[in-house]
C-alpha cells in the first residue's frame, strides 16, 4: 500500500502491522508510536522528528531523505535498515535490559546501512558496528559510548569533536582528513617539520 502526504495520528497506527508499505512525504505523530511493526517498508522524505517510540520494530526498512532527529531509539527494535541520506541529528541509540529503567544492553547494528547520513550530535551506547562502513557520514560531535568499532571504516566522514574514548578500536579506519580532525580534537597539532616517508 502507498501512503502519500499523510499526517498520521497515534490512533491511525497503534497496534498495526505494515508489510511492504510505502510512505512518501508523511508526518508521524510526536505524541507516541506504540506497538507497531514495520516490515520491508520504505519511508521517503517522511518526518519522525521528536517522535516517542514504544515497542516499535523496523525490519528491513529504508528511510531515504527522511527526518528522524531528536529521537531516542530505546523503544525500537532495528534490523537490517537502510538509513542512507536520512537526517538523524541529536538522536540516542540505546536499549534497556528487560524490566530495567536504566541498565543498558548491547545493540547489534552491523546489518544497517549508513551512507551520507546526518548523525551529528548523536549518541551511540553499547552499539556493535564491527566492520561497518560509514560512507560520507556527518558524525560531528557524535559520541560512541562503549561501542565496538573493530575494523569499522570512517573514511570520508566528518568526525570533528567526535568522541570514541570508551569504545573498542582496532584496525579502525580513518582517512587523512579524519585522522587530523581526531588528532585536533585531542589537542594535537601537526608539526611544521613533519615529513612522510615514500
Amino acid at each position: 500500500m502507498i501512503h502519500k502526504n499523510s499526517i498520521f495520528t497515534m490512533q491511525d497506527l497503534c497496534g498495526k502491522d505494515f508489510n511492504h508499505d510505502q510512505f512518501v512525504h508523511c508526518i508521524f505523530p510526536k505524541t507516541g508510536l506504540r506497538f507497531i511493526n514495520f516490515l520491508n517498508c520504505t519511508f521517503t522524505m517522511c518526518d519522525f522528528s521528536n517522535c516517542h517510540f514504544e515497542i516499535v520494530s523496523f525490519v528491513e526498512c529504508a528511510f531515504s531523505e527522511s527526518k528522524l532527529s531528536y529521537v531516542n531509539f530505546s523503544g525500537v527494535y532495528i534490523q537490517a535498515c537502510d538509513f542512507s541520506s536520512a537526517l538523524m541529528s541529536d538522536c540516542v541509540f540505546e536499549q534497556l535490559k528487560e524490566g530495567s529503567t536504566f541498565e543498558k544492553k548491547k545493540i547489534d547494528l552491523r546489518d544497517c546501512k549508513l551512507n551520507k547520513t546526518q548523525l551529528n550530535g548523536t549518541v551511540f551506547i553499547l552499539c556493535d558496528f564491527r566492520k561497518v562502513v560509514f560512507q560520507e557520514v556527518n558524525l560531528e560531535k557524535a559520541i560512541f559510548d562503549k561501542c565496538n568499532l573493530i575494523e569499522t571504516s570512517f573514511s570520508g566522514c566528518t568526525i570533528k569533536q567526535t568522541n570514541f574514548d570508551s569504545s573498542k578500536l582496532g584496525k579502525t579506519l580513518l582517512d587523512i582528513e579524519g585522522f587530523l580532525e581526531y588528532g585536533a580534537s585531542k589537542g594535537f597539532s601537526l608539526s611544521s617539520n613533519t615529513s612522510f616517508a615514500v
